[in-house]
């Protein structure tokens, strides 16, 4: 993070998550535009999202009888935080609400073995719009991420087969959209066989 965002960290919470703004982040030599960092108060997890504006403030308030988080942007926005709209508006414009998912690195059984994925990758979503799946192998450069073949998901309950992937000895996948209608939600991902070489 660039020593001139310093000034602008912002921070909110609504009872269930705390929002941390910190302006553009690069990572690995890639961009991310105004970066807010969602921690979960429950399950203790982190999120990294990207408004399309950087949020300057934080303030909850009353709406009827629930008390609402919203935050003002850089350019005189008003926003709510999570709001029930599946697009946003910003400046008299809607945008898209993109999303990427990692999973962590996938090395068992076995982590120092060659093994590889038999013959399919189950992904169980909701809400998906066409999302591409991408996997990356012993690697850890964002440059090295590849799709996998027919790696798109149009259903629920999505079976990915004739995978065609290279032995690995760790994999991370990631699932990677926008969405103008529904929520993705992620629900399960199962790699049920593995083939595992040298024992």
């Amino acid at each position: 993070m660039s020593s001139t965002n310093y000034e602008h960290i912002a921070g909110g919470c609504d009872g269930k998550h705390y929002f941390c703004s910190i302006g553009d982040v690069t990572i690995s030599g890639r961009t991310y535009q105004n970066v807010v960092l969602r921690y979960s108060i429950q399950s203790q997890e982190w999120a990294v999202l990207s408004y399309p504006t950087q949020p300057r403030v934080f303030s909850n308030y009353v709406d009827g009888t629930a008390i609402k988080l919203c935050y003002g942007d850089d350019v005189g926005n008003i926003i709510q935080i999570d709001s029930t709209d599946f697009k946003d508006n910003y400046s008299g414009t809607t945008a898209a609400i993109a999303y990427e998912i990692d999973t962590r690195d996938i090395f068992q059984p076995l982590k120092g073995a060659k093994k590889s994925v038999r013959d399919k990758i189950i992904i169980l979503s909701e809400g998906s719009s066409g999302a591409n799946v991408m996997y990356r192998t012993d690697s850890f450069l964002e440059s090295d991420w590849k799709n996998i073949h027919n790696g798109e998901i149009r259903e629920k309950n999505q079976v990915i087969s004739n995978l065609n992937l290279p032995e690995f000895r760790y994999l991370r996948l990631r699932i990677k959209g926008a969405s103008t209608t529904v929520r993705f939600k992620l629900l399960a991902i199962e790699i049920p066989n593995y083939a595992v070489y040298g024992y």
